[in-house]
């Protein structure tokens, strides 16, 4: 006997047990390597039962630049209790960070009429005037406006237009006016970019939703 702890589990048994499949010989006739199932199995119940999260970008390589530089092998005793810990202790960092982070409502789009000459706002319009959009809720790290003239035209985009901005991580679309026509926008929100506009908003609505974005169109405002 050599006297150091059975790592068999590790180098073994764990993937096993991440198979689906029983114990073998060895590891039921030895108490070092079913103590190491048990533990595994308790962290991953615990795992198991917390909400879905998000983990921070770069995660990973944050806990393994903070490893030691060597391991023993065989010292499964000695790094086992610290591993479970950091496990752990990570867990509940990542679930905290989800709680602080307010949870965003219904996907909502608004277009204003920024009159200069007509007076007029709300639903109506005369060209030269400016329509200004912007869209709040929904989930998803990607935003895009999209604003069409007669439901068949896309005259603006945002981002890549000029009279777009980014105002707290939401785009807000500036456009002047200058043909008559009915004007309304798009507001596309998911978690990857949506396909390229086809040209029509019922045709790019029907698209982006496809790939898994939540879409909301605004009123139209006709411009006279």
């Amino acid at each position: 006997m050599s006297g150091q702890p059975c790592d068999r589990f590790e180098r073994e048994g764990l993937a096993r047990m991440e198979a689906g499949l029983p114990p073998d010989d060895h590891e039921i006739g030895c108490s070092t390597c079913q103590s190491a199932r048990e533990d595994y199995e308790r962290l991953g119940r615990a795992l198991a039962e917390l909400p879905p999260i998000k983990a921070p970008e770069g995660w990973e390589r944050r806990v393994l630049d903070s490893l030691p530089a060597s391991q023993s092998a065989t010292g499964r005793l000695s790094w086992m209790p610290w591993a479970l810990g950091l496990a752990a202790a990570a867990a509940i960092v990542f679930f905290i960070w989800r709680l602080d982070r307010p949870t965003p409502g219904p996907l909502s789009v608004r277009q204003q009429v920024v009159a200069t000459s007509s007076g007029r706002r709300a639903d109506s319009a005369a060209v030269g005037d400016s329509i200004r959009v912007s869209t709040q809720g929904g989930s998803g790290e990607v935003r895009e406006l999209r604003l069409y003239r007669d439901t068949t035209e896309l005259v603006a985009r945002c981002p890549g237009d000029p009279g777009c901005a980014i105002v707290d991580g939401a785009p807000r679309l500036t456009f002047v006016l200058q043909a008559p026509g009915s004007y309304r926008s798009l507001a596309i929100v998911g978690p990857q970019k949506a396909p390229e506009p086809a040209g029509a908003l019922d045709e790019d609505a029907r698209a982006a939703s496809a790939a898994g974005a939540s879409v909301e169109m605004s009123r139209a405002v006709d411009v006279e």
